[in-house]
């Protein structure tokens, strides 16, 4: 197989000896880095599954002295019951009978133990996967591909996670000593025999060692091809079941899955079936070497220089100091779970390195107050090569409604990320009555923020949460929450699903039920007006009656305004209907603000935004078809 270097390798290899290649420091680190993650998951735990590899391991080698001791003690004349020699190999037999007990239970011990250990340690991998993800205020690391793959392949190699490398380091550790206590036996015998063989062991076990990197590293790279089979499969098992029949997808989607899954295992059963080709040669070396000992150790024997007793005991050590060659299920888990753990290792660096929001120190408790201003602000998304806005100029006043309209693309969206703190100018500066957006605590900032996106979540709990959660701290005031959903047309609605308020969303879990697009977006606007009630001062509002019927979406806006009177608002929406009822009106184009003025104002101009207005309005005088151009 090919040492080549290639893009990445180097975090998994660096050149060795005898013509193999050991594993890179990345690799030993995230070893060693498991192992102290262990310790800090449990202490306890970690040190009593180290006390049982040590013990199992010392068994492995008594074990090999108590069957010498036995094979010793059977006289090679019959004697009677009672004689020594009889009560010599009862002794041994008990001896050997209690280790083997003891074989049997401590390595089933240590297997639980270890089982247990490595399900703490996933455990609190996951935990700080999710806070790293959670840390920023920002969401730009949040639509990384880079960071989106490495969270992708963080903690799971195929089956293999970071807590099945610790148990798997404990296996490999316990084969490790008990080889140690082999090759003492024997180098006692003959120093030579014994540094032969595990000379023998030590090149067989690089090479094997090796393999199994090589193919952790393959199957680490194949992450989004094995990700696309991975989604394929998702939605062939009921990701978009409408869908896959309407169109006669089936059949495709099957075949898309093998292919995806196919090509992806390609290079990896190239791997094994190299690896495989390795224990060709690798057998029959260690079966030769073997042969050559059993051979001194024999005629040893027959020549008087060795008793039976340990000619018996010495053939067991030479066999045993093979168990040095670690490989199969132990190693799988060690080099597939440690290989799942470097993206982890990295993980905190890239997401450093997108540079969390700058962290104020001003409490926002009553802002805004006067006005909320962008001042010369550009903005590009990273890694975009054009710019969403060059030079966006524009004042909201406290207190007041204003709605944002353009083309699709023209940024609106973009807009409200912004104001939420979700990402940073690129250039300039948003100031809240005066004070820079930058010196302002982050979070609490967030907290002063009520939204709902045009791509809002309804999540997969109960009503009572999906509401709750706009003002987390007021959950369980049932008053404030029907208050809410009464404001938002939504109070019937939960009134008449099967279980109230304790309703699952989701139809996949007990108590569930799926609502409408409509039913969920009112659900969502009850959740930002529970926002409102616990204390924010700003409400976003990203196409919130898109998925609702005209009439109900007039009868609700008209009604919000009303309820939201006093409270900064901005809307967008391409419904102008929703749109002319706003105090004041923005229209971005071209990466700034090319009007603004209330609805009539705009109108009376005849600009872009009466254009667009006309356009709208002539499909329900005229019945024409609709515009090729929304906003």
């Amino acid at each position: 197989m090919s040492t080549e270097a290639s893009e990445g390798d180097e975090r998994f290899w660096w050149p060795g000896i005898f013509g193999f290649e050991r594993p890179a420091w990345p690799q030993r680190r995230a070893r060693i880095a498991l192992l102290r993650r262990a310790v800090r998951a449990s202490a306890i735990g970690s040190t009593a599954l180290l006390c049982l590899v040590v013990v199992e391991a010392a068994i492995g080698v008594s074990l090999q002295l108590a069957g010498g001791r036995l094979v010793g003690a059977i006289p090679f004349s019959p004697e009677t019951d009672g004689s020594p020699a009889a009560g010599r190999v009862t002794a041994a037999l008990l001896l050997l009978g209690g280790l083997y007990l003891a074989n049997n239970v401590v390595p089933a011990a240590r297997s639980v133990l270890g089982t247990w250990l490595a399900a703490r340690v996933d455990n609190e991998i996951r935990l700080d996967l999710m806070g790293m993800m959670l840390a920023p205020a920002g969401i730009g690391h949040l639509e990384d591909p880079d960071i989106t793959d490495e969270v992708t392949r963080a903690g799971s190699l195929g089956l293999f996670t970071p807590g099945a490398a610790v148990s798997g380091m404990a296996s490999i550790l316990e084969t490790r000593l008990t080889s140690a206590g082999s090759f003492a036996l024997v180098v006692m015998f003959r120093w030579w025999l014994g540094i032969g063989l595990l000379l023998v062991a030590l090149a067989i076990e690089a090479k094997a060692r090796r393999n199994y990197m090589e193919t952790a590293r393959i199957v680490y790279r194949q992450t989004q091809d094995l990700r696309r089979s991975d989604y394929v499969r998702t939605m062939t098992l009921g990701g978009a079941p409408k869908d896959l029949r309407i169109f006669g997808l089936v059949e495709w989607m099957v075949e898309r899955f093998t292919r995806h899954f196919l090509e992806s295992m390609q290079a990896v059963w190239r791997e094994r079936s190299q690896s495989a080709a390795f224990m060709h040669w690798a057998g029959p070396a260690m079966l030769g070497y073997h042969l050559i000992a059993f051979l001194v150790i024999g005629l040893a024997g027959v020549h008087g220089s060795i008793s039976v007793g340990r000619v018996a005991v010495l053939i067991a050590a030479t066999t045993g100091i093979r168990a040095f060659i670690s490989y199969g299920l132990h190693r799988t888990r060690t080099e597939y779970g440690a290989t799942a753990y470097l993206p982890i290792m990295d993980l905190e660096d890239k997401i450093a390195k997108h540079g969390d929001l700058p962290r104020g120190g001003i409490d926002p408790a009553s802002m805004p107050a006067a006005e909320i201003r962008f001042e010369h602000v550009a903005f590009r998304y990273p890694g975009r090569d054009a710019d969403v806005y060059t030079d966006l100029n524009l004042t909201i006043p406290a207190g007041r409604s204003v709605a944002i309209v353009g083309a699709n693309g023209a940024g609106k969206t973009t807009f409200c990320k912004l104001l939420a703190r979700c990402y940073e100018p690129t250039a300039g500066r948003i100031t809240v009555d005066g004070v820079d957006l930058r010196d302002i605590d982050p979070r609490l900032w967030q907290r002063r923020v009520a939204a709902i996106f045009q791509d809002f979540v309804s999540f997969p709990l109960s009503v009572r949460d999906n509401v709750g959660f706009g003002s987390i701290e007021h959950v369980d005031d049932q008053d404030a929450l029907e208050g809410a959903a009464r404001r938002a047309e939504a109070l019937d609605l939960v009134n008449e699903l099967p279980h109230g308020w304790d309703t699952v969303l989701h139809k996949v879990f007990d108590k569930g039920t799926e609502l409408s697009g409509g039913q969920a977006q009112r659900v969502a606007l009850a959740r930002a007006l529970f926002a409102v009630d616990g204390g924010a001062g700003l409400l976003l509002l990203d196409e919130p009656t898109a998925a609702l019927d005209v009439r109900t979406e007039a009868a609700l806006f008209g009604r919000y305004l009303e309820l939201t009177r006093g409270l900064t608002s901005v809307l967008i929406s391409h419904r102008f209907s929703t749109v002319r009822r706003a105090d004041h009106i923005f229209v971005l184009q071209d990466g700034t603000v090319t009007e603004e003025g209330s609805h009539d104002e705009l109108v009376a101009r005849g600009g872009r935004y009466a254009e667009m207005f006309e356009l709208q309005a002539s499909r329900f005088r005229d019945d024409q078809p609709a515009a090729d151009e929304v906003v």
